[in-house]
Order: C-alpha cells, then sequence, then structure tokens
C-alpha cells in the first residue's frame, strides 16, 4: 500500500497545503487586481469620453468667440460710416469687448483644468500601466511555478 510520502513530491503533507493555499492567494490576487485593472480601465474610457464632450465643448466657444469677433469688426465698420451714433455704438462694442474677454477668461481657465485633467489622466494610465505589469509579472510567476509543480509530479 502506498502512503502519501510515496506519491507526493513534498516533504509533508502541511508543505503541500501550504503551497496550494499560497497558490490560491495568489490566484485570487491575480482576479482582484485584473478586475481593479478592468474597472480602471472603464473609468479612463468614461473620462476620456468626458474629455472629448468637453473639447467639443471648448471648440463651440471658439467659433462663438470668432462669431463675437467678426460682429465687433462689422460694428467698427459702421461707426465710421455713422457718425451721429458714434457714442451709443462705443458702448455696445465695450460691452461685447467685455463679453469677450469674459469668455476668453473662461476659455483660458476651461483650457488650464483641461491641460490639468490631462496631466492626471496620464498619471493614472502610468499607475495603471505599473499595476499591470506587476500583475503580469505575479502570473508568470504563478505559470512558472505551477509548471514546475508539474515537473515534480
Amino acid at each position: 500500500m502506498f502512503t502519501l510520502a510515496d506519491t507526493w513530491p513534498f516533504e509533508s503533507k502541511e508543505d503541500s497545503i501550504e503551497i496550494i493555499e499560497s497558490q490560491k492567494q495568489q490566484q485570487l490576487q491575480l482576479q482582484q487586481n485584473q478586475q481593479t485593472l478592468k474597472e480602471k480601465e472603464q473609468q479612463l474610457e468614461q473620462y476620456q469620453q468626458l474629455q472629448q464632450k468637453q473639447s467639443e465643448q471648448y471648440q463651440q466657444i471658439i467659433i462663438e468667440n470668432d462669431q463675437l469677433l467678426q460682429q465687433l469688426q462689422q460694428l467698427q465698420q459702421l461707426h465710421q460710416k455713422q457718425s451721429e451714433q458714434h457714442q451709443q455704438e462705443i458702448k455696445e462694442n465695450n460691452q461685447l469687448l467685455k463679453q469677450l474677454q469674459q469668455l476668453q477668461q473662461l476659455q483660458q481657465k476651461q483650457s488650464e483644468q483641461y491641460q490639468q485633467t490631462i496631466k492626471k489622466q496620464d498619471r493614472q494610465l502610468k499607475q495603471y500601466q505599473k499595476l499591470h505589469e506587476k500583475n503580469q509579472n505575479k502570473k508568470l510567476i504563478l505559470q512558472k511555478q505551477n509548471k514546475q509543480l508539474i515537473l515534480q509530479k
């Protein structure tokens, strides 16, 4: 009759149980890390979609700014032709300039926020890449250990 020691390549039953438990824990950790990575990738995709939407909004603001500039130029030409309305039109131009400056300030602020968002995304992406690399390394170690265990059998 064979005993466990005759058929099992480890020194003791306790050693084999510890190795199996360790492998299970490592596999569970790997699965958790992969799930975390998947969630982070989904968050990143949502984040990128939001950035795209913001970028489109910024482009619309730029178009509106261009339109306001065109309107301002038309008003200035009108001032040259109509001297009686000169003072009133200057006031209108000043109001338009103020709006334009506010829009430009808003655009500048949004552009700075967008740049900060991009930097933050880059940092997060690097973290995700490190986590992915760490998971890959753990996976390779587990595969190597598994292969060694199979070869020992």
